[in-house]
C-alpha cells in the first residue's frame, strides 16, 4: 500500500513539473515572438516592454543608428517580419535560450550605413525570470547565425 501512494505522489510531481515546463513554454514563445515582431519592425519602444531594464541601453544604441535610408526602406515594405519561434530551452528555474527564425526583414549595418533586407536568419536570444514573468535578456544587439 505504501509504494502505491509512493508511486502516486511520484506521479502527480512529474505532471506539475511537466505542466510548469509547458506553461513556461508557452509563456516564452509569446514574449519572444512580440519582441521580436517589434524589434524587427524597428519599434524598439515596443520591443523594451518585453526586455529587462538592463537590456534598455542595447535598444537606444540601435535607435540611434536607424539612418533616414532605414525609415524610407520600413516605410516601403508591404510586409512586417515573419517570426517563426523553434526550440525553447529552459536552462534553470530562471533562465532560458530561444532560437526563432526571421525572415523578410531589415538587417541594420554598422554605423552610418543603411541596412539590408534579409530574406530569413536564424537567431538565438536569452531570457530571464524575474517576478514569475519572462522577460529578453540583451547583451548586445541580435545577430543571427544565418
Amino acid at each position: 500500500m505504501k509504494n502505491h501512494w509512493y508511486f502516486l505522489l511520484l506521479a502527480f510531481m512529474l505532471a506539475s513539473c511537466s505542466s510548469k515546463n509547458d506553461d513556461d513554454n508557452a509563456q516564452l514563445a509569446e514574449m519572444a515572438d512580440s519582441f521580436a515582431a517589434n524589434y524587427f519592425s524597428y519599434d524598439f519602444s515596443g520591443a523594451l516592454r518585453f526586455c529587462t531594464e538592463e537590456s534598455a541601453k542595447w535598444l537606444h544604441y540601435a535607435a540611434s543608428n536607424v539612418t533616414q535610408e532605414d525609415i524610407d526602406v520600413l516605410k516601403g515594405l508591404e510586409a512586417k517580419a515573419d517570426i517563426t519561434i523553434g526550440s525553447i530551452y529552459i536552462l534553470d528555474d530562471s533562465t532560458a535560450a530561444i532560437e526563432m527564425a526571421v525572415s523578410h526583414f531589415l538587417e541594420m549595418d554598422s554605423i552610418g550605413k543603411a541596412g539590408k533586407m534579409v530574406d530569413e536568419a536564424t537567431f538565438s536570444i536569452n531570457a530571464v525570470k524575474r517576478n514569475g514573468k519572462w522577460k529578453i535578456r540583451m547583451e548586445g544587439l541580435p545577430r543571427s547565425g544565418k
